[in-house]
């Protein structure tokens, strides 16, 4: 367990982050990953979205469980293409696959014990003005101590 209280919101968003940037590639084509979604963000990309967080322990030994979500993103003129974000999807998913006995990195004082897919959610939208964005949303559990 953590020998004291901590933020663990920017240690595992970042985890995250460092394991995807520059790693999201399909079809020869690298997508781009926001911890924060900048004012003109590309057309398709990832993004690390809202931890919910409890922390539980005692004075001197914490740990953390909760749920991180994380979202594929399409947002072209017209018509998003569904094969083309849920292979980006499948990109993410295997690049977080936590094997057995290996987790990424969540800090120098945190131990990432638990990080498992748990659901999908698929959001379509169309503008008024004809432009569609397709949301996955799949959202992951997580235990750190």
């Amino acid at each position: 367990m953590a020998d004291k209280s901590v933020d663990i919101c920017y240690d595992l968003t970042d985890g995250i982050f460092n394991v995807l940037n520059g790693n999201v590639i399909y079809d020869d084509v690298e997508y781009p990953v926001y911890k924060s979604i900048p004012k003109a963000p590309a057309s398709l990309y990832v993004f690390i979205g809202d931890i919910i967080s409890i922390e539980d322990g005692t004075k001197d030994s914490f740990i953390y469980t909760g749920s991180i979500r994380l979202e594929v993103v399409d947002e072209r003129n017209m018509r998003a293409d569904k094969k083309i974000i849920y292979n980006v999807l499948s990109v993410v998913r295997g690049l977080l696959k936590v094997t057995k006995g290996h987790t990424f990195n969540i800090g120098d004082d945190l131990k990432l014990v638990i990080f498992s897919h748990e659901t999908l959610n698929t959001f379509t939208e169309i503008s008024d003005t004809g432009i569609s964005r397709i949301r996955l949303i799949d959202n992951y559990n997580f235990v750190i101590n």
